[in-house]
């Protein structure tokens, strides 16, 4: 990585690291063999065709996924533990695909590997929490197209109402992340749009789509 960002995030790090010792990184408390050490500046690069049992670095570390694939059939990437047991399902969908995931986020969960059912050519960057995008302090509104994990530079004060709408087909859904808990904003098909309590202390958003959605405070 670049020194000139590694010290620029280098206090950003400490924040998320020391928030992931709620939530997030409640994985550390499972029992069993404690994971490889990743460098938590390391972004792991992964591409290939088809289908495949991808073994990466053992880590227990909360991180974002960021998946590409240029296919026209089904694409799908489960999460595996080290027991090889299908931890979570990250991607499900049909045809091309560009978006970003969240793992390692409950109890006990700690990425082995990554087993991926394709028809065509893919690419996998496991990065570390610090590249989530942001949503400014000074930005009333943010927005995106399809699966996306925002960091909030905000903080809401007691309850926040947020205004959320989407435009697709498919699932929609909306997980707010806070030191302790995480709530469910938005669970739904199809078009939507309604409005949802941002509960206090969240600090990150995980956005499920195939569509284009938008987000207001």
């Amino acid at each position: 990585m670049d020194t000139e960002v590694v010290q620029e995030r280098g206090p950003r790090l400490g924040r998320w690291a020391a928030v992931g010792v709620g939530v997030l990184a409640l994985a550390t408390t499972g029992a069993g063999n404690p994971p490889m050490e990743v460098d938590p500046w390391e972004t792991l690069e992964y591409e290939g065709s088809g289908d495949t049992v991808l073994m990466v670095d053992q880590h227990d570390d909360p991180r974002i996924a960021t998946v590409t694939y240029d296919g026209e059939r089904h694409f799908s990437v489960w999460a595996v533990d080290p027991r090889g047991e299908n931890q979570d399902l990250l991607v499900n969908t049909t045809g091309r695909y560009e978006g970003t995931v969240l793992y390692n986020v409950l109890v006990g969960e700690e990425l082995a590997a990554l087993d991926i059912s394709a028809t065509g050519p893919w690419r996998i960057e496991l990065k570390p929490l610090a590249d989530t995008d942001e949503w400014g302090e000074g930005e009333d509104s943010y927005s995106g197209t399809g699966d996306d994990v925002v960091w909030l530079m905000w903080e809401p004060e007691g309850f926040s109402v947020l205004d959320i709408s989407h435009s697709g087909e498919r699932h929609f859904s909306v997980w707010a992340y806070a030191d302790q808990d995480r709530d469910l904003l938005v669970n739904t098909r199809g078009d939507y749009e309604g409005q949802a309590r941002l509960p206090a202390g969240s600090f990150l958003l995980e956005i499920s789509a195939e569509g284009d959605w938008r987000i207001d405070r």
